[in-house]
Formats: C-alpha cells, structure tokens, sequence
C-alpha cells in the first residue's frame, strides 16, 4: 500500500493566496474537524509560477494542501459526494478552485521517522490502514495520539487511480510512504 500527498508539477502553474497576511488564517482553520462552510469567506488566489493550466494545482501557501479545479469537481462529482469532507472556493480571477477541508479525521498509529538519506518520513501502521480500509477512503486525515488534529491530507492510490484514468491534468502525486520500504531508523 502507498500513500501519496500532492506536489508541484513542472510545466503546470501553482498557486498562492493573493492577500497571504489576510487570509492565511482561513487557511490554517483547515486543520480542524468540523465544517468551516458558514464561516468560510471568499479567497482569493493568484498565479505564482506561470505554466500550463491544471486541475491540481500546487498551493504554495500551507503544506499538504489539496486543491483542485472546477472541472476536477464535477468530473469526481461522486466521489466528492461524501460527508467525511467539504469543498471549500477560492478564486483566481475569473476561475473557481477548490481546497479540500477532511472533516472525518481517523485514528491511526502515526510516527515520523529519519532514513538512511536523512529524509524525514512518515510511518503508519499497514494492518491498522487495512481493518480501517483507508485505501477505500481515498483521502484521508489523522488524529495525533495528543487528540489534536494532523493538518496533511493523505492521499491514497485509489484517488491517485481516480485521477489517472480521467481526463483531468496537471495532478502530481509523490509517495508519502510505501507499506514495502521497512529500512528505517526512528528518530528521538
């Protein structure tokens, strides 16, 4: 099993917020667990590198975000139907985007660990994502042991499988963790 979160796609264009010191703490709500709908305002976004025109693109503006295009809504409009998270706008000019906010946070055995290359990674535990059929889900978000929640969504390869076989561009996934890389050393 692989987990995926979203990165920067050469050739595509990315995206930031327009008026950061504004909104950015609209963009930091999106760690909590309830819906922000009612109290969600209109963001606007501008373009940060210039490239193709994407149904994913990279949002420089918080880490392990997850936006897409209004094509991207309607084309996954089925799975988007589901109450474990919301569609929240945000606008570049005359277009609509939209951040995914993962409302229905899972318990998960989460650690973060250093490999052999000094790069952090993070470690789940693949029998607890199997009985909780994570996989399934799609996206997904985590509950740290603390009760507070973990910000990143997580992505699986049945959303990464969602987007490869629709007509939807731009979407780059990297793997966040793979069930059969093991080598690793924890970090104190």
């Amino acid at each position: 099993m692989k987990l995926y979160e979203i990165d920067f796609k050469e050739g595509y264009r990315d995206i930031i917020l327009k008026n950061h010191d504004d909104d950015i703490k609209y963009i930091k709500m999106l760690v909590n667990d309830y819906t922000l709908k009612e109290q969600w305002p209109k963001i606007e976004i501008k373009v940060n590198h210039k490239g193709k025109k994407n149904d994913g693109p990279f949002f420089w503006s918080t880490i392990g975000a997850l936006v897409i295009s209004e094509k991207a809504k309607d084309e996954l409009e089925e799975f988007w139907n589901n109450d474990d998270f919301e569609l929240l706008p945000i606008y570049l000019e005359d277009e609509i985007y939209f951040i995914i906010h993962v409302i229905n946070l899972q318990e998960i055995e989460f650690k973060i660990v250093r490999n052999k290359e000094d790069n952090v990674i993070k470690i789940l535990n693949l029998k607890e994502l199997q009985s909780k059929n994570m996989n399934e889900k799609g996206l997904f978000r985590i509950r740290l042991k603390n009760g507070k929640p973990y910000y990143p969504i997580f992505i699986t390869e049945k959303f990464v499988e969602l987007i490869k076989n629709s007509i939807l561009k731009g979407f780059n996934f990297r793997v966040l963790w793979d069930s059969s890389v093991q080598e690793v050393n924890e970090v104190e």
